[in-house]
């Protein structure tokens, strides 16, 4: 079937009943024991990536889990966290990866995702002590959006509280997924960008960083071919011990 949003909704859109709530999330199903979680861009997007990834065939080399934030005062997501006081975001988040990761018998699960979905991705990945990361143009830190950052960005903010900062948690953890940062040379990005290098100099693994020479916030540059060939990377790693740090 030729990519129909309409259509791909009506088929592949399921609903999880997480506590007392009803999360939706699309689900592309494979056989494969691996699974890539989609996160979205802050703004009121249903799915994000759900045509770069759709196959015609309607088969799929691996698992791809597609979960939006549409949450918050504009609907446009909490950085998939929640407030302050009551993190229901990251609550539903987390719940929700690990049944369909329950559901797919998944093995290995990594992450990918822009701007706040970037630093969602990274987050989880951390956190859940998945594979790898995949962040393009990912935000980092509340210093960062502060300083640099768009206004919209400050608004959420100001809706979530104290942003946990990505450094930061990086810097609590051994063992870390790995991680491929593509960014430009937008001033958030590239502050961003160094901030997430700083915590990693005294990590070991692998850690990939991509700056490609436009002063946009964008994710063009991150195509589904170089996503495929970075999974691939990544999982041929995960069997491995990487000594080394950032390339």
């Amino acid at each position: 079937m030729k990519f129909n949003a309409e259509k791909v909704l009506a088929k592949y859109e399921r609903t999880a009943h997480i506590g007392d709530n009803k999360i939706k999330y699309v689900l592309y199903p494979s056989k494969s024991d691996k699974m890539l979680v989609c996160f979205t861009t802050l703004g009121p997007h249903i799915y994000e990536r759900i045509r770069m990834f759709w196959e015609e065939t309607e088969e799929w080399d691996i698992n791809f889990l597609f979960i939006s934030d549409n949450n918050g005062a504009q609907k446009g997501g909490l950085y998939y966290l929640g407030y302050e006081d009551n993190y229901f975001v990251e609550k539903q988040t987390i719940e929700l990866i690990k049944l369909v990761s329950e559901l797919q018998r998944t093995k290995e699960i990594y992450t990918i995702g822009s701007s706040m979905g970037g630093y969602a991705a990274i987050y989880y990945a951390v956190k859940l002590n998945l594979k790898g990361a995949i962040a393009v143009v990912p935000q980092a830190n509340e210093e960062v959006i502060h300083q640099y950052g768009w206004q919209k960005w400050k608004q959420v903010l100001l809706e979530v509280g104290p942003l946990p900062n990505l450094g930061s948690l990086i810097a609590t953890y051994d063992l870390l997924p790995s991680l491929y940062i593509q960014y430009g040379t937008y001033p958030a990005d590239l502050a961003a960008a160094e901030s997430l290098k700083n915590s990693l100099e005294c990590k070991n693994g692998l850690y990939m960083f991509d700056c490609f020479p436009k002063e946009d916030h964008t994710s063009d540059f991150m195509t589904k071919e170089l996503v495929l060939q970075i999974l691939h990377l990544f999982s041929i790693r995960s069997d491995q011990v990487v000594k080394g740090g950032i390339g």
